[in-house]
């Protein structure tokens, strides 16, 4: 996502919100407001996290399942 995009979707979340959630005039600061979010990001992250790394565990074992189904069914042939 480029940086103006990123800037006006976080403007529009905060017109939306009706508060400021960034300090215009410091570099990345956060306003209390804008703090009171970051533990629920932090913990969809991390659901983010988790849900990407079994996705990939079930489709490693869904791939050797599918595997196993087709040498089975290459032996009967």
């Amino acid at each position: 996502m480029s940086q103006p995009t990123l800037s006006y979707r976080i403007r529009e979340l905060e017109t939306s919100l009706g508060i400021a959630l960034f300090i215009r005039q410091v570099r990345g600061e956060l306003t209390s407001e804008g703090y009171a979010p970051c533990a629920y990001v932090k913990r969809m992250m991390l659901i983010a996290s988790d849900i990407a790394m079994n996705n990939d565990i079930i489709n490693r074992s869904v791939k050797s399942i599918s595997q196993l189904i087709n040498d089975v069914a290459l032996e009967r042939d």
